[in-house]
């Protein structure tokens, strides 16, 4: 998404994508930020826990799946 949205933004020298100019330390944290966005709202209404079987499967998967993209 960052890539659509800044490719006619010019970079600095010896930068090859909009990504490479984000701090490492930031770069990771927005990650599990985006990764725990799986979660959310768990616990803010009474069929939103993970004890429901219909939201159990889909967001620990899709928690561990981001948590895994972000690894590779």
């Amino acid at each position: 998404m960052l890539e659509l949205d800044t490719r006619y933004l010019p970079l600095p020298e010896g930068v090859e994508t909009p990504v490479d100019v984000v701090p490492e330390n930031i770069y990771h944290r927005l990650w599990l930020q985006n990764s725990f966005n799986m979660l959310s709202g768990i616990g803010q209404e009474e069929e939103l826990t993970l004890e429901n079987e219909d939201q159990k499967p889909w967001r620990i998967e899709g928690f561990i799946d981001d948590l895994k993209d972000g690894l590779e």
